[in-house]
């Protein structure tokens, strides 16, 4: 019992710290993709100029709380750290029986949150927080 709790501040320390430093001089964005295409298998894949990042599969949630009829995918995105300044990407989304779709270039701060709604073929950006 008390290496499992040494372990749980362990890991709640190194959290905080985590959290504390990317807020302070954040390193990263995160995507979240809200689809309610209604499509099967989806595909999104993120694109930067230095790296591209695809989920699918178990990867992605389904019937989830906030796309209760569709799914949703929690992408943490983290830039190479020789390029200062703001990053751009594009989403792309790749179905089993619809056609694919991709967003417009999108410019960001990093530590944003950001959000990309996917409904009637088109993909919709919002940031959230800064």
């Amino acid at each position: 019992m008390r290496n499992l709790i040494v372990f749980l501040l362990g890991m709640l320390t190194a959290f905080l710290f985590i959290w504390s430093s990317n807020t302070s001089s954040p390193t990263s964005y995160t995507i979240r993709i809200l689809d309610n295409s209604k499509c099967e298998e989806p595909q999104y894949i993120i694109e930067t100029k230095h790296q591209s990042i695809s989920v699918q599969n178990e990867q992605i949630d389904y019937d989830g709380a906030v796309a209760p009829n569709g799914a949703e995918a929690y992408i943490y995105v983290r830039p190479p750290y020789e390029e200062p300044g703001d990053f751009t990407y594009k989403v792309v989304a790749k179905y089993s029986n619809c056609a694919a779709i991709q967003s417009e270039l999108r410019t960001v701060k990093l530590g944003w949150l950001l959000y990309e709604f996917i409904d009637k073929n088109e993909i919709k950006h919002t940031v959230r927080a800064g």
